[in-house]
């Protein structure tokens, strides 16, 4: 049978990860089409594959409570009108050669707002539904004020304004620049941002879902078989981790990979509240200066985009923002403060996952997407 490469198997080091299962002989190529499409005729899997990859998404209802939408928050009596937006954008593209017009997703800011579209409303919806929740917790996001969608559904643009936070966008070029002393008190902040998110109270230790009980889109990348099907929500680590598994086994059937070994049971399973985008541009900071201006005494975080957030287990905050923070790696000119960063986060943590985060980067390099 073919078999990953061996470096990407479990080690004596990651015993634990396969206490309860996925440790498995992986069937031939035209067994896994036969499982999954019924044929291992690689014409007539291809026009399924295609067949499924052209059907339409689920109804919103099924990923994310509608009741609260669209919404408008009150007392705010000069939000942007969808004109004003869209003439933004006009004015944002011919300042920006490079900004890209026919992009899914747009955002600008106008005064003390900034208005986001997306050619898929669910998204915004997701995202707004996010925002509102945490709203309740100590997380510092931006405020939501208003979440709309034109058009009917499937074929509609979603409308998302939030507070416009002061800062800077976080990036390598940036992070590059500051001195380590700055980078080990962002470092900080980051991690106190991601240890409030940790403790927000889940609705089970061991049930998985996106906010409100609902299953995850099949368009997040580690548990999805098919474009149609909402999956999840999950109630228990066996059933997720089976799910993870299926995907897995998809996808390796797409990419003709074979996988000896996929994620089991592991130490880290209770379910906790995640962002799964934690890219450095993701991140604002904001430095807090003297009373004359004089010096920088400190930095505040903020951290944005949240449309890819759910309850999973507590090992996979850790395995995102590792594999985002890899793009800092893979320049030689971010590589060192990349690192410290990364170090000066990780002390804030007893556990940080060291052996689930070294497993899902290995089934990454082999083409096996994870979160991403």
């Amino acid at each position: 049978m073919a078999e990953i490469p061996p470096d990407t198997l479990l080690t004596p080091s990651t015993h634990h990860l396969a206490e309860t299962s996925c440790k498995m002989n992986v069937p031939t190529l035209a067994e896994l089409l036969e499982k999954w499409y019924g044929t291992s005729d690689s014409e007539a899997v291809a026009e399924q594959h295609e067949e499924d990859r052209c059907m339409l998404y689920p109804s919103m209802d099924n990923m994310v409570s509608m009741d609260k939408f669209p919404y408008y928050r009150a007392g705010c009596t000069d939000l942007p009108t969808v004109a004003e937006i869209e003439q933004a954008f006009r004015d944002r593209a011919a300042g920006l050669r490079s900004y890209p017009t026919q992009s899914d997703v747009h955002v600008c800011r106008l005064g003390k707002y900034v208005a986001k579209k997306c050619k898929s409303a669910m998204n915004i919806f997701i995202e707004a539904n996010n925002l509102l929740f945490l709203e309740d917790y100590e997380v510092r996001t931006p405020k939501l004020f208003a979440a709309w969608a034109v058009g009917p559904e499937y074929y509609n643009d979603g409308y998302l304004v939030m507070e416009y936070i002061e800062g800077q966008q976080f990036t390598g070029q940036l992070l590059s620049e500051l001195e380590p002393a700055a980078i080990k008190i962002i470092g900080r902040k980051f991690a106190e941002q991601i240890r409030l998110l940790r403790s927000i109270p889940n609705e089970g230790d061991e049930f998985y879902s996106t906010l409100n009980r609902k299953g995850f889109p099949p368009w997040n990348y580690f548990l999805s078989t098919h474009k149609s099907i909402v999956n999840g929500p999950y109630n228990s680590y066996k059933a997720l981790i089976d799910a993870f598994c299926d995907t897995l086994e998809l996808s390796t059937v797409m990419n003709t990979v074979m996988a000896s070994a996929v994620m089991g049971a592991s130490k880290g399973t209770k379910a906790t509240f995640t962002h799964l985008d934690l890219k450095f541009e993701n991140m604002i900071v904001r430095p807090i200066k003297s009373e004359d201006g004089a010096t920088i005494e400190d930095w505040e975080v903020t951290l944005i985009d949240w449309h890819e957030c759910a309850w999973l287990p507590e090992w996979t905050q850790f395995v995102a923002i590792q594999e985002k923070f890899a793009r800092g790696w893979l320049y030689e000119e971010y590589e060192q403060h990349t690192n410290l960063l990364w170090d000066y986060f990780l002390e804030h943590f007893e556990e940080t996952f060291p052996q689930e985060r070294e497993f899902m980067h290995k089934c990454n390099k082999a083409g096996l997407s994870f979160l991403f």
